[in-house]
């Protein structure tokens, strides 16, 4: 998009005002063009955990996992293992596009979850979790 000041039918601004505008427009889209980003550096050591979204930073465990649901799970089930030992029990829940939610417990290495849901319905599991150094 280009951003300029027709300078023929312009009652507002003088002419000289009008050259001088077009000219800073013209400037920064030249600026806006030539932009070219650096890619950045991590700060921590990223670990990615094998075939997923899920990642360690650090002493900061993000997990960023979908699942399929096979519609009840009426007891704790394990749909994940992870590969760092969490040493306390994390509660939390796991969402659907449809605003569906069951429970989520981390215990150890496993992900475990409970509660209804309609078979072949996918849930998302986001939290971050800070493991003892």
């Amino acid at each position: 998009m280009v951003v300029s000041i027709n300078r023929n039918n312009n009652n507002i601004f003088s002419p000289q005002t009008i050259d001088e505008l077009n000219n800073s427009f013209f400037q920064i889209n030249n600026l806006i063009s030539e932009y070219k980003p650096e890619p950045l550096e991590y700060k921590s050591n990223i670990q990615y955990i094998n075939n997923s979204n899920s990642f360690i930073a650090e002493n900061i465990l993000c997990i960023r996992e979908s699942f399929i649901s096979q519609g009840v799970y009426d007891r704790f089930t394990k749909i994940l293992e992870l590969p760092k030992s969490v040493p306390y029990d994390v509660w939390c829940s796991a969402i659907s596009e449809k605003s569906n939610f069951l429970t989520v417990h981390i215990k150890n290495k496993s992900v475990l979850v409970y509660g209804t849901s309609t078979p072949n319905e996918v849930f998302n599991i986001v939290i971050d979790i800070v493991l003892p150094n």
